[in-house]
């Protein structure tokens, strides 16, 4: 064993090492925050079954907010971007397909998430699949 008079303690290591923790740890609370997301988002989505309809309790043991039904205010056009929306298409794929412009585009998105009470467009895909919608979405980007 080696004592600390044999050991010549280099500053540059001693600040790497230092440095390197420092980052390990601000790693590791990136991890946590990660982690905290991915059982938020788990829970949100452990409410589906494979039947299209919302189970009352989801994986963290809290109860689902999303109703298990699309809201009947949407209109037909919304519906259809609300489906593009699930086939993960974005604002100008959304346009092209439909042959609109990008800024009504964006205003029909905007409606359908004000119309939901979501968000954010992860959520309105959420909301989609719960009502049973996603199975057999054709659409594509």
């Amino acid at each position: 064993m080696l004592s600390t008079a044999q050991v010549e303690i280099q500053p540059e290591l001693v600040e790497r090492i230092s440095s390197a923790l420092t980052e390990l740890d601000a790693l590791h609370t990136e991890l946590g925050a990660a982690r905290h997301r991915l059982q938020r988002l788990s829970a949100d989505l452990g409410g589906v079954r494979g039947d299209g309809e919302a189970s009352d309790a989801t994986a963290g043991g809290t109860v689902s907010t999303f109703p298990a039904t699309l809201p009947t205010t949407l209109t037909s056009r919304e519906f259809e971007v609300l489906g593009l929306l699930a086939a993960g298409f974005t604002n100008a794929a959304i346009a092209e397909r439909l042959m609109i412009a990008d800024g009504t585009a964006k205003k029909h998105v905007f409606r359908v998430l004000r119309k939901l009470g979501v968000t954010n467009r992860s959520e309105a895909v959420a909301f989609w699949f719960r009502s049973g919608q996603g199975a057999g979405n054709p659409a594509t980007p």
